[in-house]
């Protein structure tokens, strides 16, 4: 039987029981409920943490395979998640991957693709404290870049300075992010989707960008030294239409603060 069945099966045993007294014996349930659920998910992850074997870090390599154009899709729940340069020439990345890593490429056409997640774990209850599911990746900086990342609860740390990332999208929820923009990529389009976290954007003092930032209970902190506000949430470098490298920005929050240097 898994674990988890186990402990839901529990659970709902503990909340009959309750429930039931408190009809019999006209107990305060809540009173008693609310401890006693807590104690028994500390022992849960107590016991997960002496008897269960700690998770493997994996260090894995995505060749090009001949492929001139790259798409790389991250699934990173928790934890800390790293991206930069730094990949071999024939490589599409590279990285080391705690908590191991179950992935899937392929190649169309011209165009080498990668799809990566954590192993399947059914938080909390085979995990425990001390465990990392920390992910490094080095991406390849020769090659144009399309970047997906969906994250939860953790921070996301992603210096794009020296890669060509053509597309960035970034959906994340209770997590802290910083993104350093690609320098030298020509244009990059880019989407980030907040829920409650703080977002940290830079952008290279040679790319111009244009950015439309909405949020619903959020703070939106732009440098109208560099981004000339064109009425409500919209900002725009004053070179935009001629500059080399630009950046086309969307950002939607929902709770939390967003910078923009």
């Amino acid at each position: 039987m898994r674990r988890s069945t186990l402990f839901w099966g529990i659970i709902l045993i503990i909340i009959g029981i309750a429930l039931l007294a408190g009809n019999l014996f006209d107990i305060d349930v809540w009173d008693i409920l609310w401890p006693a659920l807590l104690i028994l998910l500390g022992i849960w992850v107590l016991f997960g943490a002496l008897f269960r074997g700690r998770r493997t870090e994996e260090n894995i390599t995505v060749p090009l395979d001949g492929a001139i154009y790259g798409r790389v899709q991250l699934n990173h729940g928790a934890g800390k998640l790293q991206l930069r340069s730094g990949a071999g020439l024939d490589d599409l990345l590279n990285g080391t991957f705690g908590g191991g890593l179950d992935y899937k490429q392929r190649k169309l056409g011209e165009t080498v693709e990668v799809d990566m997640s954590i192993p399947s774990i059914t938080w909390p209850f085979d995990w425990s404290p001390g465990d990392s599911l920390n992910w490094d990746v080095r991406l390849n900086n020769q090659i144009p870049l399309m970047l997906n990342m969906n994250t939860g609860a953790g921070e996301v740390r992603a210096d794009l300075t020296d890669l060509k990332v053509t597309d960035l999208t970034l959906k994340t929820g209770a997590s802290s992010s910083e993104i350093v923009f690609p320098a030298n990529a020509g244009m990059t389009r880019a989407k980030i989707e907040s829920g409650a976290a703080s977002v940290d954007i830079r952008i290279p003092h040679n790319v111009a960008a244009r950015i439309h930032a909405s949020g619903g209970l959020s703070s939106i902190d732009v440098d109208g030294g560099r981004f000339t506000n064109q009425g409500g949430n919209v900002f725009i470098s004053p070179e935009y239409e001629t500059a080399q490298n630009k950046v086309e920005l969307v950002v939607t929050m929902g709770v939390g603060a967003v910078t923009i240097r």
